[in-house]
């Protein structure tokens, strides 16, 4: 008998030979861009049902395409632990594969759009949601000022998500907050600018108490977080962890920033804010600082970019961040 393999199936000749011929069937023949997609998005969600949400499609639909992946391979490539979906080594070497194609292929599909539109010159942006308040106007002024003719595409997103595109070309240059993503040596970090986040409530719901705040006094309290697969979350909860903490009772889960500044106004929520945004809100009373370090979370805004790839336009974004930064430090 032949060994057993780690994939499956038997590791003597005749079992390798009809295991290859049905890989190379499903490759040439069975494989699927939905079915490329659905393996992307499992790797980025990890729940079916949150895949069927993104998806716009059912559990069972999602279900069905990972069946068919593993009956077109003959092999086991995710499993369900609970309601978590875990991937096996090759359904791991499939996702990454997924998300790697999924990405030439969108970037295809833009190239063509310009063609056929006949437009000469488009550049991406990618830009983190605390940080396109502050820069995105100014940055698509200058564009338009000094590059009319261009086309500007803004990708709005947390950096995990944008380092891929910036790594396959599909945008030029990320303004980030958290850039632990790795790159290679030939990508650019330039630090823009201190701007640490803040713990804030509204005014009317600050806490009451004499002396010095601490801590222990934010128990209990909802908190207004952003989504669970963004840094700003996990940083969020480590820091609250370390001081004996947890999200109160009745927290709500949203990315909307521009909805913040509402929410904490009709309940007594906290919510980490950026300083530019928070000081001016904090200065006219309609919130309230936390006297509580964060401990410089996320504090750093930076421009990422590859400094071999040629592109002219970056010089105009770099230009437009330095003027905005100088508005915003000649303000009180």
């Amino acid at each position: 008998m032949g060994r057993k393999s780690d994939i499956g199936g038997t590791n003597d000749s005749t079992s390798i030979v009809r295991r290859n011929a049905q890989i190379d069937r499903f490759f040439k023949n069975r494989i699927r861009l939905s079915q490329l997609r659905v393996l992307a998005a499992i790797a980025e969600l990890g729940q079916f049902r949150r895949v069927a949400e993104k998806l716009n499609v059912t559990p069972p639909a999602i279900s069905k395409q990972v069946a068919e992946i593993a009956d077109g391979l003959q092999l086991q490539i995710v499993k369900r632990l609970g309601n978590h979906a875990k991937f096996t080594p090759v359904g791991e070497l499939l996702a990454r594969r997924a998300k790697e194609i999924l990405l030439h292929v969108d970037r295809t599909r833009l190239e063509i759009e310009d063609l056929a539109a006949g437009k000469v010159a488009t550049i991406g942006v990618g830009i983190v949601p605390t940080v396109a308040p502050l820069f995105l106007p100014t940055i698509i002024s200058n564009l338009k000022r000094r590059a009319p003719d261009v086309s500007i595409r803004v990708f709005e997103n947390h950096f995990a998500e944008l380092a891929p595109l910036l790594k396959e070309g599909l945008i030029n240059i990320v303004l980030a907050r958290e850039t632990t993503h790795v790159l290679a040596e030939h990508f650019v970090e330039k630090e823009v600018m201190q701007d640490p986040v803040l713990i804030c409530c509204a005014m009317k719901y600050r806490p009451k108490k004499r002396g010095r705040l601490t801590w222990d006094d934010l128990r209990g309290w909802p908190w207004l977080v952003p989504r669970k697969d963004t840094p700003t979350y996990v940083y969020l909860e480590s820091l609250l962890f370390r001081h004996g903490l947890a999200f109160g009772a009745g927290s709500i889960e949203s990315n909307s920033r521009n909805a913040s500044a509402g929410i904490l106004q009709a309940h007594p929520f906290l919510a980490l804010l950026s300083r530019s945004y928070a000081q001016p809100l904090c200065s006219a009373g309609v919130l309230y600082e936390v006297p509580l370090s964060t401990e410089g979370m996320l504090g750093t805004i930076k421009l990422v970019w590859d400094k071999v790839a040629v592109n002219p336009y970056n010089s105009i974004i770099i230009d437009a961040v330095q003027e905005r930064l100088s508005v915003v430090q000649s303000q009180p």
